[in-house]
C-alpha cells in the first residue's frame, strides 16, 4: 500500500470513552434537528463542506463541553 492511499477516506473514530459516544449520539441527533444552538452549530459546519456524521460528532463533542462548564459553574457558586 502506497502512502497516498493510506490518506485516502476519512479516519473512524477510536479510543476515548464508548460508552459515552454511545449515550451521546441520540441525544446530539435531536440537538441537530431542534431550533437551538446545537442545530445551527450542526448546520454551519454541514454547509461548509462538513459529512453530517463528522458534523454529529462535533456536536456530541461540543455537548460535553457545555455540560462539563455547567458542573463547573455549579461547583464554583456552592463554594
Amino acid at each position: 500500500m502506497t502512502a497516498a492511499r493510506a490518506t485516502i477516506g476519512y479516519r473512524r473514530i477510536r479510543g476515548g470513552r464508548p460508552e459515552v459516544r454511545t449515550i451521546l449520539f441520540m441525544p446530539a441527533m435531536q440537538a441537530a434537528r431542534g431550533k437551538g444552538e446545537f442545530a445551527a452549530f450542526y448546520k454551519r459546519l454541514v454547509a461548509s463542506g462538513k459529512k453530517p456524521i463528522v458534523a454529529l460528532a462535533a456536536v456530541m463533542r461540543k455537548i460535553v463541553v457545555v455540560l462539563n462548564a455547567r458542573l463547573r459553574d455549579d461547583l464554583v457558586q456552592q463554594s
